[in-house]
């Protein structure tokens, strides 16, 4: 008895090991069998403009509050009313999309694909931009090479050169004409595929970049003038994404005020510029930005929400008693 307990135990260690061992080889994935290991350039151009599209939005939709575009009607509104916000959402999304952009460049050189490679380089440049202006110091030499869980941050004014010099060399790549892939106009859903058009945004980035040191001696008139020309020559070179899974972000704003849940409505500020209350001149843009002000309520067809104040029962209050006395002031 004590020999077939014996054999027992040891066929079940043997089973128990031999087990376990499969259950180590099963789980030492090193690859995510759920991802593309290694997509097409073509793919990675949808997915990076997509991105940066994304990204350009969900930056506006926190600055706008901050430089008065837009207002809450909610009083307690954290961005509207300079509390701290949480914004490791955006964080997240522009590191995902640089992390992609850096992988399509990687990917662009090794096969001779120039053309992504400078489209590479602009659209990391924007993205570097996003981060300074937001955040300053920040992760970028040691972010995308998978050697330590923590990144030195490097300093904004290395990122503002590194972003510049990346402008420019995504210029130069995109004046070459040896590209062993070109660009496709339906993989491409800021441009199109127009390379014309990307070094023409390359230019305007570098125009505003340029213009942001105005103040330092480093400051060059010249070279800003220079950018300027070599942007935007009319409005069909804009830098514009109109493709989205349900809707328009910013349309979304807006269904989401029709069922009160409210945010994002046009700042006092911004609506004063327009309507010819700061500047005396009226912007002829103003009613394609939004619909006049029922007569009923208000003799001013356009009036803004003020920011970091208002509620709605407020607003409405405010409307009114306006209409009984139109002197009185905003």
């Amino acid at each position: 008895m004590r020999k077939i307990y014996r054999f027992a135990l040891a066929f079940t260690l043997i089973g128990a090991s031999l087990s376990l061992q499969s259950c180590e080889d099963y789980f030492d994935l090193h690859e995510n069998p759920n991802l593309v290991s290694n997509p097409p350039l073509n793919a990675m151009l949808s997915t990076t403009t997509h991105k940066t599209g994304l990204n350009s939005q969900r930056i506006a939709a926190t600055t706008a509050f901050y430089v008065q575009y837009l207002a809450s009607p909610v009083a307690g509104n954290a961005t509207d009313t300079y509390q701290e916000v949480d914004l490791t959402g955006t964080w997240d999304a522009i590191y995902l999309a640089m992390a992609d952009i850096q992988d399509m460049k990687q990917k662009g050189m090794e096969e001779g694909a120039t053309d992504y490679v400078g489209v590479a380089n602009i659209m990391m440049a924007y993205h570097l931009n996003l981060i300074v202006d937001h955040w300053g110091d920040a992760p970028y030499t040691q972010a995308f090479d998978n050697t330590t869980l923590t990144p030195r941050f490097d300093s904004s004014q290395d990122l503002y050169a590194e972003a510049l010099r990346l402008l420019d060399e995504g210029i130069a790549e995109l004046n070459k004409t040896d590209s062993r892939i070109p660009l496709r106009a339906a993989d491409d859903l800021i441009h199109g595929g127009n390379k014309t058009q990307w070094i023409r945004t390359a230019n305007a980035f570098k125009a505003r970049m340029l213009n942001k040191v105005s103040k330092l001696p480093s400051y060059d008139p010249t070279a800003v003038l220079t950018a300027v020309d070599n942007s935007y020559q009319s409005n069909a070179d804009d830098a514009e994404m109109e493709v989205f899974e349900v809707r328009n972000p910013w349309a979304q704003v807006a269904i989401s005020n029709t069922q009160l849940v409210l945010g994002g409505w046009l700042s006092e500020q911004f609506v004063d510029h327009l309507n010819g209350t700061t500047y005396g001149v009226f912007d002829p843009r103003l009613p394609r930005i939004t619909e006049p002000t029922d007569p009923k309520f208000s003799i001013d067809p356009y009036i803004g929400t003020p920011n970091g104040v208002a509620t709605w029962v407020q607003e409405v209050t405010r409307i009114v008693m306006r209409y009984i006395s139109p002197s009185l002031p905003h």
